[in-house]
């Protein structure tokens, strides 16, 4: 991961080690990755502008700050399942090397859309699928995972009409 950008580590103003259903309000208490061994996801300090500058949301993401938290699936659950689900989101499903990077730099130029560039989050969801014998949606575990994964990644701020999610192309075969 990169370091902190200095400019906009200012700007974040949740404090990491907070309530877990208040942290979920932000949509800069970024989901980086899951933890599969520990049943957890790994969360990031990230601001506006760093979603902006990253084109990837996975270990070569620019961060806002240090902080991270890790957070078991169980812990999550309840307050992503009493959320109200928020804006719409949109996915952008692509080939590699098709533009999809300047389209969503296009959307990034909207107000009131929050653009999420190539989540790893989405793409270690698709690779788990694989992992397991029959069909992933008949798997309880794939199952949790991927709505967590979805309800983690539509929240948006209050002044958001919209979050555009330009998914890893490993992830095509969901739609």
């Amino acid at each position: 991961m990169r370091d902190a950008d200095p400019a906009s580590a200012g700007q974040f103003a949740i404090d990491f080690e907070g309530d877990v259903a208040a942290l979920l309000t932000h949509p800069e208490f970024f989901p980086l990755r899951i933890d599969r061994e520990r049943r957890a996801v790994v969360f990031v300090q990230m601001s506006r502008e760093t979603f902006r500058r990253s084109s990837f949301l996975d270990e070569r993401a620019i961060l806002a700050g240090p902080a991270s938290r890790v957070l078991d699936l169980e812990e999550l659950s309840e307050p992503l399942a009493s959320r109200a689900v928020g804006c719409p989101a949109h996915f952008i499903l692509h080939g590699a090397f098709c533009g999809s990077t300047l389209l969503a730099r296009h959307f990034e130029e909207l107000p009131h859309c929050l653009v999420l560039k190539e989540p790893k989050l989405l793409a270690q969801v698709a690779k788990l699928a694989n992992t397991h014998g029959a069909s992933p949606l008949e798997s309880s575990e794939w199952t949790g995972w991927f709505n967590a994964a979805l309800r983690l990644l539509a929240r948006a701020d209050a002044g958001d009409a919209a979050v555009l999610v330009k998914a890893p192309d490993q992830v095509n075969w969901l739609a």
